[in-house]
């Protein structure tokens, strides 16, 4: 085995980019333009306007539980999917089955695109160190967090997509577009008082 195998995410990359082809030999250039393209943008935008990253602490806590969150869903999707092989009336259902394993790429996807966002912005947070002050790496540290993030909210979208489209493919008879609108609070007041 290589050293360092173990902690290589290239497999998690790897299954996350199959996923978003689709069964494509390659990305739609629309894709491209979003998942790689938005991120490079943002950074090179910020770097020319040399924008700074503030409130770096906040942004370490939120990728902290972001990192929290992706993994209580890994462990809900895997569940989901022993349920699916458990109950006879599901388990025939092939692409629920691709739809859950697609979900669950891209939730360790994000998941490490978190934990690496996390981890940039606590060095840039050391950045302020008097001893690498000099070295000029807050703008072009700012840049590559500000694409990471980016790249990191792309690919969260794509796995609320997934999550929804998991769920409307088990419970897509709960929803429906005829449903009523809610009503306002101050008309069920009404009526309870009337």
């Amino acid at each position: 085995m290589k050293p360092f195998r173990r902690f290589s995410v290239a497999p998690i990359a790897g299954l996350h980019l199959q996923g978003l082809r689709a069964g494509r030999p390659q990305m739609s250039w629309p894709d491209r333009l979003v998942f790689a393209g938005l991120p490079l943008f943002a950074g090179a935008f910020s770097f020319a306007l040399s924008l700074r990253l503030e409130g770096l602490s906040t942004l370490i806590a939120a990728c902290s539980l972001l990192v929290g969150a992706m993994l209580t869903l890994f462990v809900f999707l895997t569940d989901l999917r022993l349920k699916l092989s458990e109950t006879s009336a599901l388990s025939y259902r092939r692409r629920l089955q691709r739809l859950v394993g697609s979900a669950v790429v891209s939730t360790m996807y994000v998941a490490v695109l978190a934990l690496a966002s996390t981890g940039a912005l606590a060095l840039a947070s050391s950045a302020d160190v008097p001893a690498l002050k000099g070295l000029g790496l807050r703008r072009p540290g700012s840049a590559l967090i500000i694409a990471l993030l980016t790249h990191l909210a792309v690919n969260l979208l794509t796995v609320i997509r997934r999550v929804l489209a998991v769920y409307l493919d088990v419970f897509g008879a709960d929803f429906g577009a005829d449903l009523a609108p809610v009503a306002d609070v101050a008309d069920v007041t009404a009526d309870r008082s009337g």
